[in-house]
């Protein structure tokens, strides 16, 4: 008796949902119509790795705690394609608060670059193939110079 208005409920869902027409209700497209402009480059300082890596110093940023490969930080990116395609960005949807990373989950480029930054570092970098997602056949961006544009907010541990 009491699994009828169950029965009921989930047959009512199950028309609505053939109802709608192809738009899925449940997909999402974010929107970066907040994401701050490229950081300027011009006027940043400029290290070249042999590796490839490029990191241009906006701000060097402050504080007694330097990042280091295993530590988690919080921190405000966008992800950019060479042609300036924004891919990923913290700032998205209108978002104020920062992401927090674990850097040891992230690709070899991002880690490197943010090691020996401080909280209130601004920095972009430039990451080729080899340390972003060169080396995984199913990632779209395999063959991508890869732009991050990020501010450190706080190194946590």
């Amino acid at each position: 008796m009491q699994k009828i208005p169950l029965i009921l409920s989930a047959l009512a869902m199950i028309i609505l949902l053939a109802a709608c027409d192809e738009t899925d209700p449940f997909s999402f497209q974010d929107d970066f119509s907040f994401v701050p402009e490229p950081y300027d480059t011009l006027t940043a300082s400029r290290e070249i790795r042999p590796n490839g890596l490029i990191i241009y110093t906006h701000e060097e940023g402050s504080g007694s705690f330097t990042i280091t490969e295993r530590d988690r930080v919080q921190l405000f990116y966008t992800f950019r394609l060479s042609d300036g395609t924004i891919i990923q960005s913290s700032y998205a949807n209108a978002n104020t608060f920062p992401s927090t990373m674990n850097l040891p989950a992230t690709i070899r480029g991002f880690r490197e670059g943010l090691v020996g930054k401080r909280n209130g570092a601004k920095v972009t970098l430039v990451i080729p193939p080899s340390l972003g997602y060169g080396n995984d056949r199913n990632s779209p961006f395999r063959e991508e110079v890869l732009f991050y544009d990020i501010l450190v907010v706080q190194v946590l541990e």
